[in-house]
């Protein structure tokens, strides 16, 4: 639903700012726990706002996958995405 709100024009101008403080939001909790993994040498050493825009990117691109693929697709579990920030 957050994408359609971004990409739909009938969305109304104020439910796209409430869901983009949303964004903002998950964004500033996930960095702080990124940094974290960071200084206890779990996650890779690159930029953490990076890495946070990347797995946001990957837990939507999964979403979209398993709204539009009306087989059932492959399970993924959370230790896979884990795993490709695993330093």
């Amino acid at each position: 639903m957050m994408i359609q709100a971004f990409t739909f024009e009938a969305v109304p101008d104020q439910v796209k700012t409430m869901v983009s403080c949303i964004s903002l939001t998950v964004m500033e909790r996930i960095i702080p726990i990124i940094m974290a993994g960071q200084q206890a040498g779990q996650i890779v050493q690159e930029d953490p706002v990076k890495l946070a825009i990347a797995y946001i990117a990957m837990i939507q691109g999964i979403e979209m996958q398993q709204v539009q693929n009306t087989t059932k697709p492959p399970l993924l579990h959370a230790d896979l995405l884990l795993r490709m920030f695993k330093a």
